[in-house]
């Protein structure tokens, strides 16, 4: 822009001046880019949250596969399973049936005991091919309790005998009342206080019977099981016991199978 001004001389000069432009934001102006940004972060989000949320409801459905997963991944070998539904399951253990005596191991049909007391043989054969198993003592689940009857006056008084049935048994210098098969005989003091008692095949001699070895009116020392009283065909089998002396029997319910037999010296 140009400027005129007039010296002394009255000549006149003209001036160039130089104009400035002036710029002027505009703050109405909106980045084309921000909308995108946005558009791209909400869908992001909520893929996010919809994959996560899946996860969480099959966890919830089955928190063991969620469990072993996670033990499965690299590290987490020594992991300690939180979830409130894991258990620990701990190997159930068993323990073999020991007398309370402290005298006596064993004593199971089949299976030769060992003992401390002078009054009992020593000389138990081993069980193996020629010791019979007892059908009675074969089931697993049975449970036998320790205490080891040893009274026969006890057992005689007992309401119902059936409750010794598992038990082992120690009867000390006994009276041999009566033989009644070639593998069995009774001991006690009285028709009330008394006990019917089958040898195990290991303990009878090979080549003789019953009354070769037991006679009525010894004394012995047996020991053994208390075995609940089979079907009248498996007594018969095993010990050719039946018709009336096994009525009588079934009015015990139990009887010894003994593995041991001592006589005492007249």
């Amino acid at each position: 822009m140009a400027e005129r001004f007039q010296d002394k001389n009255d000549d006149v000069i003209p001036v160039v001046t130089k104009t400035t432009p002036v710029v002027t934001e505009n703050k109405s102006a909106f980045p084309i880019w921000l909308p995108i940004l946005l558009v791209v972060l909400a869908i992001g989000g909520l893929g996010y949250a919809m994959t996560h949320r899946g996860q969480d409801e099959t966890a919830a459905a089955n928190p063991s596969r969620t469990l072993v997963e996670s033990t499965m991944r690299p590290g987490a070998a020594n992991a300690v399973p939180t979830s409130p539904n894991a258990t620990t399951t701990t190997p159930e253990t068993t323990t073999a049936n020991t007398p309370t005596s402290g005298a006596t191991t064993g004593g199971a049909a089949g299976t030769p005991a060992t003992t401390t007391d002078p009054n009992v043989a020593a000389n138990t054969p081993a069980s193996g091919p020629g010791s019979e198993a007892n059908p009675a003592t074969n089931d697993p689940g049975k449970v036998v309790d320790d205490k080891e009857v040893t009274d026969i006056m006890a057992f005689g008084a007992a309401p119902d005998r059936a409750i010794f049935a598992g038990r082992n048994a120690k009867l000390t210098n006994v009276n041999v009342r009566s033989v009644v098969s070639n593998r069995g005989f009774y001991v006690g003091t009285s028709d009330k206080d008394q006990m019917l008692v089958f040898l195990d095949t290991s303990v009878i001699k090979k080549g003789t019977e019953l009354a070769d070895q037991v006679k009525v009116g010894q004394i012995v020392s047996v020991m053994g099981s208390l075995e609940p009283v089979p079907a009248q065909e498996v007594m018969n089998q095993q010990y050719a016991f039946k018709g009336k002396d096994y009525e009588d029997l079934k009015k015990q319910s139990v009887y010894l199978h003994a593995m041991k037999i001592q006589f005492k010296a007249p």
